[in-house]
């Protein structure tokens, strides 16, 4: 409006931007104001120039924007206001402008950690129910059940029996493990040199000396005679006796011999040449004989051919 029939009111002015005056130029409480840049200035106690105000710079209440809007700066010095957005929608940035946004729609990166996550009872365990589906198990009622995969999920089950193992606590060097009970493993001391091991119906297994039972068998078989190496392991030394079902004898057979008793062992006579027969030495060795040899003899003729 025009100032008709009244004197105005002149500042000290600039028209220059980001002109601003000098301490010198004012006296203190002086004002001063750049038209161009929309700045008002002024001279404080200490002789010092300060900005007043600033057309660009918001202060106090924005007009414009309505009940619950965020106010946004849409560009460079220019202030916008996003309206209130649907409950318990979330507000996210935007490709040029903050949006609310449907936080069941949201993908995550990778989780590496999480204090609480919200849901599940004590005792569940979380786990994926599918690809990028975070569920809980069941909550375990039994003591000693171990989590186990249904096929489907998971589940608390009772633990399997052990079915072997690489490495078992407890026990000494070379001690034998055996179960004292059934699902209660025990062990049982290293024995001495040349004791055996020997089972006890309903206890433990003992060490012990070779059983009368076992050296009684062993010296049954005539001629062979036990003895027990450093390390305890037994062995027969010896040639077996025909009252036992040996031979008695350390003969090997060759091919094309013939197996005959010399009374108190069995053995082989010398392989033969072609066409030999064998031939009686009685209570001696038999013989492979040459039959062109055979002559008559009271009045008997013996004739040989060959087929």
């Amino acid at each position: 409006m025009s100032a008709t029939g009244f004197t105005p009111i002149q500042l000290y002015y600039s028209t220059t931007v980001a002109q601003q005056p000098l301490a010198a130029n004012l006296a203190s409480g002086e004002l001063a104001v750049n038209i161009t840049d929309g700045k008002l200035y002024y001279k404080d106690n200490t002789g010092t120039v300060k900005v007043l105000a600033n057309s660009s710079a918001a202060t106090g209440n924005l007009p414009g924007g309505g009940t619950g809007t965020v106010v946004y700066q849409s560009a460079t010095g220019v202030t916008a206001y996003l309206t209130l957005g649907t409950n318990g929608y979330l507000l996210t940035a935007g490709a040029s402008a903050p949006q609310y946004s449907d936080p069941t729609t949201f993908t995550v990166g990778t989780a590496t950690k999480a204090t609480n996550i919200s849901g599940g009872s004590a005792g569940q365990v979380v786990y994926q129910t599918a690809t990028n589906v975070t569920g809980f198990s069941p909550t375990p009622s039994l003591a000693g059940t171990v989590l186990g995969w249904t096929g489907s999920a998971l589940s608390w089950v009772s633990a399997p029996a052990a079915t072997s193992a690489t490495n078992l606590s407890g026990g000494g060097a070379y001690t034998v493990v055996y179960q004292s009970s059934a699902g209660t493993t025990a062990y049982l001391t290293n024995g001495t040199t040349g004791q055996v091991l020997t089972a006890n119906t309903g206890g433990a297994p003992t060490w012990g000396a070779i059983p009368a039972s076992v050296t009684s068998f062993q010296t049954s078989l005539s001629g062979l005679t036990p003895s027990t190496s450093t390390t305890g392991a037994v062995t027969l030394a010896g040639t077996l006796g025909t009252s036992s079902g040996g031979t008695n004898s350390t003969a090997t057979p060759t091919a094309g011999t013939i197996a005959y008793g010399t009374g108190s062992a069995y053995a082989f006579t010398t392989a033969s040449t072609i066409g030999y027969v064998l031939t009686s030495g009685g209570s001696g060795a038999p013989t492979w004989t040459n039959p062109t040899t055979f002559g008559t003899s009271n009045g008997k003729l013996y004739f040989f051919g060959q087929f």
